[in-house]
């Protein structure tokens, strides 16, 4: 190796500094990172970090509300709700839950009154009016909740179970449980169709899609998408069905025909996805890479990456649909 560098060389490093130039709060993303406690926040059409927030322990699941410009992040470590504001990227509060809640998964009513957090350490889900910061109600259903979907009128939550296979029906203008669903399959994520009248829930150990009739609350029949499903989102303006894998794949489905309908690699694992309405883009995150990847919802092809802290755990866009 000595005779590759006959000449010699030379480093010179040279430092600058400049201030930081304020990011239009319409263009902000925020990633969980579970491993590092921190949210990253980027910009969606550069695709870079413009921001690293320290957010308490264990950042996991997050709602996002344009209309007053916050995200709730549940910090599973610190059994509580951390609070951002998306005007100076900075955390300026949080919403203390009870001893060994274990804030997992959140959801948001649609008019931004009303905030859910499924607790998986206790087995509970807090109901929080958001403007007092409170909890009004928590809800003892089955245990192992595992994911909570807000209904888009305001009107009810769909609270999964995994380990007894099971999903709740919570009513909220009521705030009280209103059925329990057995399911066929453990479930894992879950997401509603345009007017909430369909939602969509996978199993990483089944290899259909089920959908479930909200209104009579029975099944409204499978569709085959193949084994390993991670994640899943729904573009409200046509209804198609995003389903990311395990292993580093992104199926189609239209609920209409029945059937899949496209399917493309992506990297890493898919094990969390949203839709940027404003750009068209669909939004991957790869926690085995620790990346945020761009696609292009027409083309399918991948655009460009922003990468993560360690335990890179889910992602909210302005914008989202």
């Amino acid at each position: 190796p000595e005779y590759l560098v006959t000449d010699g060389f030379r480093f010179t490093p040279r430092f600058a500094l400049a201030r930081p130039h304020q990011h239009p709060k319409n263009y902000l993303g925020f990633i969980s990172n579970t491993g590092a406690n921190v949210v990253t926040v980027f910009h969606k059409r550069t695709m870079e970090v413009v921001q690293v927030i320290y957010t308490g322990i264990g950042p996991r699941g997050m709602a996002l509300d344009r209309n007053r410009g916050i995200v709730y992040v549940a910090l599973s470590g610190e059994d509580a709700i951390g609070l951002i504001s998306v005007d100076s990227m900075e955390q300026y509060g949080t919403i203390k839950l009870r001893f060994g809640d274990e804030p997992t998964e959140l959801a948001l009513s649609p008019g931004g009154e009303t905030l859910l957090a499924a607790n998986y350490g206790s087995g509970t889900v807090s109901i929080i009016d958001t403007r007092s910061r409170l909890e009004t109600l928590r809800l003892g259903l089955d245990p192992d909740p595992v994911w909570v979907v807000a209904g888009r009128d305001g009107q009810k939550a769909y609270v999964l179970h995994g380990l007894p296979n099971s999903l709740s029906v919570v009513d909220l203008p009521n705030r009280r449980l209103q059925s329990t669903i057995s399911l066929e399959e453990s479930p894992w994520r879950a997401a509603l169709n345009r007017d909430g009248s369909r939602l969509f829930i996978v199993s990483p150990y089944a290899t259909d899609l089920q959908i479930l009739n909200t209104d009579s609350r029975s099944a409204a029949g499978t569709i085959f998408t193949g084994a390993h499903a991670s994640s899943i989102t729904v573009d409200p303006r046509n209804d198609l069905v995003y389903i990311g894998k395990k292993t580093g794949e992104v199926v189609v489905a239209d609920p209409i025909s029945g059937t899949f309908i496209d399917s493309f690699p992506v990297p890493g694992d898919a094990g969390f996805l949203t839709i940027d309405g404003e750009e068209n883009m669909l939004l991957v995150l790869s926690a085995a890479r620790n990346t945020l990847h761009k696609f292009n919802l027409v083309s399918k092809r991948k655009l460009t990456y922003v990468p993560t802290e360690k335990g890179a755990y889910a992602v909210v866009v302005m914008g989202e649909l």
